[in-house]
């Protein structure tokens, strides 16, 4: 049983929790000369270290942090730092594979240092990949501590998400006119995707004058999926005093919940809202840390 004090709570009507941590796999992409690495760090951050020329083209290179998952869901992370390699087309984000081999299709929504926030993919297992731009303005670290980046899959469309705060979200624009790219991807963008796919976090060093000696190394937190417009199997049930509850006092008040967590996976926090502030729809990555 966990315990939660919550202090001047006027009223209980919603109750949210973060999403577990998964048990994540992690593979290098292709054959990058430095060999990549994933780590969930002590406070339930993640960091994966990539190497590799780039994700791009008709194959990758990079690291990939990932789980198998099938149907719709909604994958979301906050970026919160990157180290190593000097190449301003390094990319962190993340990825919704349709295999593991380096010319499959894929998206791919990232953060770059110095080329904005990429929404790319390729469309076809060994077809070229292709992006539809990048937003102005929003190179690493874009004036601020963390980004948001999120995509959503209904079927075989893909469509992406950035921002600032995790609550307020913008859709990159396809953009169709694109002169370096003679087949841009769009947003939403139809993938060719089979279930089970694998989701999770990438990571290239973007690493391509000659010397392939780089890694890059990004931190995420918040990082969630969730399937077919509802939570996964983990969270929070049995609430005292429960969530539907009117009557619950204005002061100081304690919340009791049982855990339920699948085996192989931790939750390591949790987040309560009031009523109102957590967002409706498929906008859960809206969450405060608790």
């Amino acid at each position: 049983m966990k315990k939660l004090i919550l202090a001047t709570m006027l009223c209980l009507g919603l109750a949210g929790v973060t999403v577990a941590q998964p048990a994540f796999e992690s593979t290098d992409l292709g054959t990058p000369a430095m060999a990549g690495s994933a780590v969930v760090n002590p406070d339930g951050s993640v960091t994966v270290t990539g190497g590799g020329t780039d994700i791009w083209g008709e194959n990758d290179q990079g690291h990939f942090a990932y789980v198998e998952v099938s149907g719709d869901l909604d994958v979301y992370t906050r970026v919160t730092g990157v180290s190593g390699g000097d190449n301003g087309w390094r990319k962190f984000g993340v990825m919704i594979r349709n295999e593991l081999a380096s010319n499959s299709s894929h998206a791919f929504n990232a953060c770059t240092t110095a080329n904005g926030i990429a929404w790319q993919g390729r469309k076809a297992d060994g077809a070229n990949g292709n992006y539809s731009g990048q937003e102005a303005d929003n190179n690493w670290p874009y004036g601020r501590d963390a980004t948001w980046v999120r995509m959503v899959r209904k079927g075989n469309q893909v469509t992406a998400y950035w921002s600032v705060d995790g609550i307020n979200w913008t859709t990159p624009a396809g953009d169709a006119s694109n002169p370096d790219d003679g087949d841009p991807i769009a947003n939403p963008q139809q993938f060719t995707l089979e279930d089970p796919v694998y989701v999770g976090l990438a990571v290239t060093a973007h690493d391509d004058d000659g010397t392939e000696d780089e890694l890059t190394a990004a931190t995420f937190d918040n990082f969630g999926i969730i399937l077919d417009g509802e939570l996964p199997e983990w969270g929070a049930v049995n609430w005292d005093p429960s969530p539907m509850d009117a009557d619950v006092p204005v002061g100081v008040i304690t919340l009791d919940w049982d855990t339920i967590v699948p085996e192989g996976s931790t939750i390591r926090d949790y987040s309560v809202f009031r009523h109102g502030s957590q967002p409706s729809g498929s906008v859960f990555p809206g969450h405060r840390d608790g």
